[in-house]
């Protein structure tokens, strides 16, 4: 009688597993935005060598079958955008049927700190204008909101955990603030439904966020940290790469917002090489080698190790910038938001300024403009240096991205520095020229013969030059010391 028992839970165990119900991934789920007029890809889990069955709402099915480990994918085409909700059912004998999905526009917001900082603030730091955004937030239930929960790993994980949300106060206070101002600001602009995935880790470095091949060439990476146990978990290199963007890459996006800088800024000088790294690996992962990629410049902060240190004779973050700045120019359909006006005075020792929504505009007209057919109708980087003559005394400085519009100051120019051939920078005068109000000339009666200026080029420097546009000028320094 035991062994007949047996046998019948033995075989009733067996035949469970032979019909088992597909598995899909968080990505997967109910409230979800799939990327409108694409080929996405829906996948999952079931048993080996079953028969998958995929029906969409909107007219497309297919039939797939999983492999021997019970893995199986399958793509259909979406539609154009609408605010219709859609069912997708997945059956391998047992029907699941995923509920409410949206078609629209799906970015994936990623970084550390500044990125992952959420409506409820950071380390007692605030988010402008969190309260009234979270009352509002119930008013776009066609936004959608997903946060992949932390996760160091030490090698590629296929699932992630985490649920789509709709746009509503409870889901809305808990997600990062940038992602969901940018979300918003395209929901509303296009019309369209928008799906944001935040994959962020405050204190992360840039190497966590790749695999190992993208970043074998850099001398100051150590890829054996991976399995260092006593290295904090979120500045290991890959580690976030393997729990918390290898389990997104099979759901179709649009591209990508990037915020992260601050915890490279002691090894600045290999930074953009890294980013284009990490460029070109996310772009080889979603099979696009021009998928849009734009990110924020690290925002003014006294990095100084000494926090009563108010010569800010350091420029480790300024370098830092420069290196971010010289991405734009080392690969295609990339933009840098520009932040040296959003700080105040007071945020001198916070490096979690408040101002995100600004942040998230700035990266929304990258996005229109590159992305959605806006083109230079709208502007989306400020003045970068171009050139420098020096004139009885003074440096005469013109500026790209200006045209016939001119420089716009706000106040007396505040952070410029000329030096001579002693390399000594001292606090300069600036003032716009007249009648090229495209010119800015800088002196200082402390420097006769001026050989270079710098504009906003220490760890903490608020600039307050923009085009008409309010776009702000870059930090630059005429000089390579």
């Amino acid at each position: 009688m035991k062994n007949y028992i047996l046998l019948l839970v033995l075989f009733f165990g067996f035949a469970g597993t032979l019909s088992a119900k597909v598995t899909l991934p968080a990505l997967v789920g109910d409230n979800m935005v799939l990327q409108q007029q694409s080929n996405v890809k829906i996948w999952g889990w079931s048993g080996p060598n079953a028969s998958i069955d995929v029906t969409a709402s909107w007219g497309v099915k297919g039939t797939t079958k999983s492999d021997k480990d019970g893995n199986w994918f399958i793509n259909i085409t979406t539609p154009a955008a609408s605010f219709t909700p859609y069912t997708i059912t997945v059956s391998d004998g047992e029907p699941v049927t995923i509920e409410n999905i949206l078609i629209g526009e799906v970015w994936l917001c990623s970084g550390q700190s500044n990125m992952e900082m959420t409506f409820t603030g950071v380390w007692g730091s605030p988010v402008l204008g969190a309260n009234q955004t979270i009352a509002e937030s119930g008013l776009y239930p066609n936004l959608r909101l997903f946060t992949v929960e932390k996760n160091s790993a030490t090698k590629p994980h296929k699932d992630c955990k985490g649920t789509w949300r709709i746009s509503s106060p409870a889901a809305t206070r808990n997600f990062i603030a940038i992602g969901y101002f940018f979300g918003l600001q395209l929901h509303k602009i296009l019309n369209v439904p928008v799906g944001i995935i935040n994959s962020t880790w405050g204190g992360t470095i840039i190497e966590a966020w790749m695999d190992a091949e993208s970043q074998k060439s850099f001398t100051d990476v150590d890829l054996s940290l991976i399995n260092n146990e006593k290295f904090p978990v979120f500045q290991k290199p890959i580690s976030c790469f393997n729990g918390m963007i290898a389990p997104l890459v099979n759901y179709s996006l649009r591209g990508f917002i990037w915020y992260q800088g601050e915890s490279n800024v002691p090894r600045y000088s290999t930074y953009a090489d890294k980013m284009v790294a990490l460029i070109k690996f996310w772009r080889t992962l979603w099979a696009d080698s021009n998928m849009p990629f734009f990110y924020a410049e690290i925002a003014p902060y006294n990095y100084a190790a000494n926090r009563l240190d108010l010569t800010e004779a350091q420029i480790n973050a300024a370098l830092l910038r420069e290196q971010q700045a010289r991405v734009m120019g080392m690969i295609n359909n990339v933009g840098m938001v520009c932040t040296n006006d959003l700080v105040s005075p007071y945020e001198r020792e916070e490096i979690h300024p408040a101002n995100k929504l600004e942040v998230a505009k700035r990266f929304s007209y990258w996005a229109l403009h590159n992305t959605y057919g806006f083109g230079d109708a709208l502007s989306v980087i400020g003045p970068q240096y171009k050139s420098m003559n020096v004139n009885k005394g003074s440096a005469i400085l013109s500026f790209t991205g200006v045209d016939g519009e001119g420089l716009t100051i706000k106040g007396d120019i505040q952070g410029f520095e000329i030096a001579g051939n002693d390399h000594v920078f001292y606090p300069a005068k600036a003032i716009k020229g007249f009648p090229n109000v495209t010119n800015l000339t800088v002196s200082s009666d402390k420097v006769t013969e001026p050989v270079a200026v710098r504009y906003c080029f220490k760890n903490f420097s608020i600039g307050n030059v923009s085009n008409v546009y309010g776009q702000p000028l870059v930090p630059f320094r005429t000089d390579n010391w």
